[in-house]
């Protein structure tokens, strides 16, 4: 590793009045090893290209809220400018194996960083606390050239020094008081010395009642560090509070020491576009690998591309490129249904090289599904006009291949298959397969198998075959029949009934006074003629029938049922009229001549071209009407009153003359010679 000589800066805490204008939070969901896995994002508002990014691992039974709330390791970036990505643990804890699932999730973690915000890969940072810390022990000696430097904070597991081959930049926060990860028990002091002996960092020196953040921290320390010639350092920062916490005050301290160091800026850097950690891919796919290479002082020489170890394809490179980058494509055809490790090793002009690696899962293809078929075993009519069976499959296929067969009645029918053209796909690309009885082959009564083969989807994937039976038969069906039960009668008799229906509407309807419903009476005739002689062996396509019947016959039968209602008012107050005309009494009156204008307006075309418009006629005139009822009863019972009390001379119609006392009847009278109308 190569330090990046910068002048020490001094750090000091800024307090964000209002966080969402500092720093972005951001939840982000990556596979590793087929799991989905967390990672809480937070970067500055502003963040340059090619910025640092910070690891931090969180402790036994704890997540990454407890961290960030406790060691506000956020709290540096807006100024820092650096990406920091909390890691969140299976079930609150962390895989200790190098090499397993947990090991696997920075790695991924890494790359995913790289591809959302393109951080430095050659400035990334690892800051853990207690079983976090013990985490990054574990696998410590194997991530030296993805690590620039490590920060564990209060954990360690016994001695790692032994797995630390490669000079590394460390430093270890923790407290003499930790009443957990206590610091004599666990050697802490002496494990951090074994380390940098093991890997010869001879010049140490130590700072008593040592404080972090420029001084400003509420306890003590002491601070002693090993260095190399080559300026890597580690620290064992150790101070005086009683307790097993993250700090904040240490993040301050990690920073300052993290940000100094990079790996060394001459090796080539590489990423994969794709696949990303987003992308499901299963085993009659291709997979598209593209990555992208560069080298900072100097040029690309090498790609090479491995799966699962063995090395699939090698780009080679004369010359530097024009701008920099090298591009790698790789198309890996139908993977096998596993985990696989794709490894990128790039080498540049001065033989560095830089390996990157990544886990996807390859999963098994779900089978092709029959969504929907011709109900099996039903009596109907031999098909005679209807000749098609149809099935439905969740995939696209390949109607070309298609063999169906259909066996039975002493014979064997080859059935056509509708072409790609004719046959329909839907919203979700399934695919209709229809197939037909060739017009020269007769269906006899009997039980048939039809089988269909040779079924491979859009994705190259071949289907077992399916095998149906069905009996063709004839059954006379009611469609009168209340109690329907069998097949036949449900759905042919309810065809019938429906098409009788439409047909018996049409007809009556056929009267010019019936004119405005014409546009109705064309779609039922439509249907009739379409569906004059149908017959089919499908349940599904006798309901599709009788449901398309009903949905178009139904608005004329509303519309026939209106305009009767609406001629039925028109009759009534035309008889109302004709029967008081040579009423003097009752022709005079004002609401007579109203009720008059009232016919004539409301007999209009205007008023039967809707439903709604005859609705509106026939409440005007019915309104009317009873206004004028009202009146002539009210006019008969003013002449009962005035009968019952003078001695009126009165005759009925055969000319008899009735008496005072005699009880009168409704009906006409000619009292004092004028006639009357009594009810």
């Amino acid at each position: 590793m190569k330090k990046i000589f910068l002048p020490i800066l001094t750090l000091t805490l800024w307090f964000v009045c209002n966080e969402a204008s500092a720093y972005k939070k951001t939840s982000v969901d990556i596979m590793v090893n087929g799991q989905s896995r967390n990672i809480v994002v937070y970067t500055p508002n502003s963040l340059p290209d090619n910025s640092p990014l910070m690891l931090v691992t969180h402790g036994m039974n704890q997540d990454p809220e407890y961290q960030f709330n406790a060691d506000k390791m956020y709290e540096l970036i807006d100024t820092a400018k650096f990406v920091v990505a909390y890691l969140r643990g299976i079930n609150k804890s962390w895989d200790m194996n190098d090499g397993g699932k947990d090991k696997n999730f920075v790695l991924k973690a890494i790359d995913e960083m790289e591809s959302r915000y393109e951080i430095d890969t050659n400035r990334v940072y690892w800051s853990g606390f207690s079983m976090g810390s013990m985490f990054m022990y574990a696998v410590m000696g194997s991530m030296t050239d993805k690590i620039a430097a490590f920060a564990p904070c209060s954990g360690m597991m016994g001695d790692p020094s032994g797995s630390i081959k490669k000079k590394i930049n460390l430093i270890h926060c923790h407290a003499y008081g930790d009443d957990v990860v206590i610091y004599d028990q666990f050697n802490i002091r002496n494990n951090v010395t074994k380390i940098a002996n093991n890997l010869k960092y001879t010049n140490y020196t130590k700072r008593s009642n040592y404080r972090t953040k420029n001084g400003t921290s509420w306890f003590t320390g002491d601070r002693e560090m090993w260095k190399n010639e080559d300026g890597n350092e580690i620290v064992l920062y150790s101070f005086n509070v009683d307790f097993h916490n993250p700090m904040a005050e240490n993040s301050y301290e990690i920073w300052n020491f993290c940000k100094r160091y990079s790996l060394d800026p001459g090796v080539p850097k590489a990423k994969f576009i794709s696949p990303t950690s987003t992308d499901h891919y299963t085993s009659v796919d291709t997979i598209q690998v593209r990555v992208s290479a560069s080298d900072q002082d100097g040029y690309i020489t090498s790609i090479k591309f491995y799966i699962d170890g063995s090395i699939k394809s090698t780009l080679t490179f004369d010359s530097p490129s024009e701008d920099g980058n090298y591009i790698f494509d790789f198309s890996w055809v139908r993977p096998a249904a596993k985990d696989h490790t794709l490894k990128v090793v790039v080498t540049d002009n001065d033989k560095k090289t830089a390996t990157i690696s990544k886990t996807i899962t390859v999963s098994k293809p779900d089978p092709l599904v029959l969504v929907d078929a011709c109900l099996e075993d039903q009596s109907f009519d031999i098909p005679v006009t209807y000749r098609q069976f149809a099935y439905t499959f969740d995939w696209k296929i390949d109607l070309e291949k298609v063999v169906g067969k259909l066996i039975g009645g002493g014979q064997t029918i080859i059935l056509d298959v509708l072409t790609h053209d004719e046959a329909t796909v839907g919203a979700n690309m399934q695919q209709n397969l229809v197939l037909t009885v060739p017009a020269d082959s007769v269906i006899r009564e009997g039980t048939y198998k039809l089988t269909i083969s040779n079924i491979y989807d859009e994705r190259g994937l071949k289907s077992n075959s399916f095998t149906f039976k069905y009996t063709f038969g004839i059954e006379e069906v009611d469609p009168d029949n209340p109690n329907p039960t069998t097949p036949a009668q449900i759905y042919k008799g309810g065809f019938m009934k429906a098409y009788a229906t439409a047909k018996t509407v049409y007809e009556e309807t056929s009267d010019e006074k019936y004119a405005t419903a014409e546009s109705l009476r064309e779609g039922v005739k439509v249907l009739l003629d379409q569906y004059d002689g149908f017959a089919s062996t499908s349940p599904k396509l006798y309901s599709e029938a009788t449901d398309t019947l009903i949905v178009v016959a139904t608005p004329l039968i509303s519309f026939k049922a209106k305009l009767d209602e609406y001629y039925s008012v028109i009759d009534l107050a035309n008889s109302l009229l004709q029967q008081y005309a040579d009423d003097p009494v009752v022709s005079q009156d004002n609401l007579y001549d109203k009720l008059q204008k009232a016919v004539n307006t409301y007999s209009k075309d205007r008023y039967r071209q809707t439903e709604d418009k005859m609705e509106d006629a026939i409440k005007g005139l019915q309104s009317y009407i009873d206004r004028f009822n009202k009146m002539i009863a009210t006019s008969i019972e003013h002449i009962l009153q005035t009968t019952s009390k003078t001695k009126d001379i009165i005759y009925n119609l055969s000319g008899h003359r009735i008496d005072n006392n005699q009880t009168i009847k409704s009906g006409i009278y000619i009292i004092n010679g004028k006639k009357k109308i009594l009810k």
